[in-house]
């Protein structure tokens, strides 16, 4: 599977960091003051990360786009899905097995779509850029 590159994997690390330092299982950065939209960081386990972007159709919350990160147990990135409600989009390309007694909480990868997971991998690598860049992370 492809993982981020380095300069994304450092960003990718240094908002995880933020996230560390709240002490929280979410964060919000909104360092343009709208300038941009701010960057939802959910944990979502011991080992899955969600990053997102959110606008506002009809009242209604709409991921530009929304990715889960799985890091492996030897911290690897790996972008495993995108979601882009207002191109009705969803791509999945890693799907996990259920967890395991031994496996101290990880999860681990039963199939993926290599050629989708490397779209994603790149598409991530490109957005982290743009979100260090804007955000000024």
């Amino acid at each position: 599977m492809k993982s981020l590159n380095k300069y994304a994997a450092g960003v990718f690390n240094t908002i995880l960091g933020r996230l560390a330092a709240e002490g929280d299982e979410h964060i919000k950065i909104d360092n343009t003051d709208g300038a941009f939209m701010p960057l939802c960081v959910n944990r979502l386990s011991k080992d899955k990360v969600a990053l997102s972007h959110y606008g506002e159709q009809n009242g209604d919350l709409m991921a530009d786009p929304d990715m889960v990160f799985w890091i492996s147990p030897d911290g690897q990135i790996i972008p495993c899905s995108l979601q882009n409600d207002y191109a009705g989009i969803y791509h999945s390309a890693v799907n996990f097995r259920d967890s395991c007694p031994g496996d101290n909480g990880y999860s681990f990868p039963a199939t993926f779509s290599s050629r989708m997971q490397a779209d994603l991998a790149s598409f991530a690598n490109t957005w982290l850029r743009n979100i260090k860049q804007q955000q000024g992370i």
